[in-house]
């Protein structure tokens, strides 16, 4: 039979960067059969954690997999790309509201397939996780003995992502 595994996703994202997902599904007995993966995504708070009832749920395009390796239990991961500027259609320089921030849910979802006699539901759903997605700065301590061409690389990149505001960083020597 199928089985879904946890999704893997961050566990807090900015609103202005969309974010990977895997979805691993487990085929048992079931070498090089294809299967499709549906994504539903739903904001579930708001910023301030305050619960949403009204909030829509995106479904994402759904992709198609393959059942492959070695042994009992063939299996693949099916990536995809989530951008909460798409999903809401603003982008995260004009969302003066925090709409795209707060708690999002995802859950994924495999069809039955014909040869599972025990199944009877008409698809496999994964327990549905948790992504944060705010707008708050990275914040950075860095430690170093001595200012090696490491240290220097790492200071440089870190500084222009301070100057963007994407992150805070002190520095102690």
């Amino acid at each position: 039979g199928i089985r879904s595994d946890d999704i893997n996703a961050p566990q807090e994202t900015r609103p202005d960067e969309p974010f990977s997902i895997r979805v691993p599904v487990v085929g048992t007995g079931l070498h090089n059969v294809e299967f499709v993966v549906e994504v539903e995504v739903k904001r579930v708070k708001d910023v301030k954690g305050k619960a949403l009832s009204d909030e829509k749920t995106y479904t994402l395009k759904p992709k198609q997999g393959r059942f492959k390796g070695a042994g009992d239990h063939p299996q693949d991961h099916i990536q995809f790309e989530i951008d909460a500027q798409d999903l809401k259609g603003i982008p995260a320089k004009e969302d003066k509201l925090g709409e795209l921030e707060g708690e999002w849910q995802l859950k994924a979802k495999v069809a039955r397939h014909k040869d599972e006699g025990s199944f009877t539901e008409k698809f496999h759903v994964t327990e549905p996780i948790k992504v944060t997605v705010q707008k708050r700065a990275l914040r950075v301590l860095m430690f170093a003995g001595s200012a090696t061409r490491e240290y220097q690389f790492l200071r440089s990149v870190l500084y222009r992502e301070m100057t963007e505001k994407r992150m805070e960083m002190c520095i102690c020597n």
